[in-house]
């Protein structure tokens, strides 16, 4: 009869998800930070291709409604149905 040694090699089932769980937790804490950056980027883009001044009572700027919203694990960079209601030229600017 033939005896066979099983050696264990590598990470054990138990700690490789607890390994990839927290590089997904990081890798989502990522994307919410990109997506902030990329709100945070549209709006000086906005801001410095203005072409007149900004008011100075509250109105409907689209600055005001560019936020990253978490959409399930992604960003979302604007909520269109906002987008669509209160600033309806975004996709003029967004589209050409």
């Amino acid at each position: 009869m033939a005896y066979v040694t099983i050696k264990v090699l590598g990470t054990p089932p138990q700690q490789a998800a607890v390994n990839l769980e927290v590089q997904v937790s990081k890798l989502l804490a990522g994307i919410q930070a990109l997506g902030k950056e990329t709100a945070d980027q549209m709006k000086m883009i906005v801001d410095s291709s203005r072409k007149r001044p900004p008011k100075t009572h509250q109105s409907n700027h689209l600055n005001d409604f560019i936020n990253a919203e978490q959409m399930g694990d992604g960003v979302g960079i604007g909520n269109i149905g906002i987008l669509n209601s209160r600033v309806r030229y975004w996709s003029l600017l967004n589209y050409g």
